[in-house]
């Protein structure tokens, strides 16, 4: 994950989502692929499972980062709330997955989600506008308030607004400078030339941000017991009960469910804790 977020810092986020998870996917559908090719080799899984880790670690900087452009401070608790329940409908989806296939043809427990998950990558790819910029949208500032428009952002009733309302928008857009009637110049190459050229932020540089590392280490320690739940919780279940390998992974979605209701009060919670040390200072 560390490589991943220094590569997402410098290059193309859509084009970086869109590669891990199309790679993600055909990892997934390799190691169910498995069954049907009739391998019985624990080194092939090994290199799968390692291959598999290593280009689902590209996920987690590259979405963050699209959010982080998306929305400021002011709404990104209960906006991020919502958001990390993907996390845990992507659990439910694919114990059930599982829990369909595990008794009949295990190798569908790995190839369906790997089939949905190289789908969207391609959807990510056709749909995935990264920040509001590229779209000449408004820039998303920390404070709503003090948000001023930039140079893209036309005033109603500009006559470059009236032309690109007619029927030759496309052309207009597609030129890299456009001159409004009242001599000014809006250069849409210029502006994507100086996004492409913003510094990185480097490792160091990260680690003095205040509460990284702290957070860092909460999250590790945090995962490690969600993971434990997540992985071993339906096996549990199977060997301790009477219940079936199939109904036991139904059954252990509960955890999920819970996060996503923790996920969200959290979200809330956070906003409501920024609001209150904003009006206290």
């Amino acid at each position: 994950m560390f490589f991943s977020g220094f590569i997402a810092e410098r290059m193309n986020i859509r084009y970086f989502i869109t590669i891990g998870m199309l790679l993600s996917g055909g990892a997934c559908i390799l190691f169910g692929g498995a069954s049907y090719l009739n391998v019985h080799s624990i080194y092939y899984f090994i290199l799968i499972q390692m291959f598999f880790g290593v280009v689902q670690s590209s996920s987690w900087p590259g979405v963050v980062s699209v959010m982080g452009n998306w929305f400021g401070k002011g709404r990104r608790g209960l906006i991020m709330g919502l958001w990390m329940s993907h996390t845990s409908i992507g659990n439910i989806l694919g114990s059930l997955i599982a829990g369909v296939f595990v008794s009949s043809n295990w190798g569908l427990c790995f190839i369906v989600p790997g089939v949905m998950v190289c789908s969207m990558g391609l959807i990510v790819f056709l749909f995935l506008v990264p920040r509001p910029e590229d779209i000449f949208l408004q820039e998303v500032s920390s404070n709503p308030d003090k948000m001023q428009p930039n140079k893209f952002q036309l005033q109603e009733g500009s006559s470059l607004l009236k032309k690109c309302d007619k029927v030759e928008t496309p052309t207009i857009l597609m030129e890299s400078k456009v001159t409004d009637d009242s001599g000014v110049e809006y250069d849409f190459d210029e502006h994507q030339h100086k996004d492409n050229e913003e510094t990185a932020i480097g490792f160091v540089g990260a680690l003095k941000i205040p509460g990284v590392v702290e957070f860092a280490l909460c999250l590790f320690f945090a995962k490690l017991v969600k993971y434990t739940f997540l992985y071993w919780l339906p096996n549990y279940i199977h060997n301790q009960s009477n219940i079936n390998a199939e109904n036991a992974a139904f059954l252990s979605t509960v955890f999920d469910i819970g996060g996503i209701i923790g996920g969200v009060l959290a979200g809330v919670i956070t906003g409501f804790s920024q609001k209150f040390n904003l009006k206290k200072g």
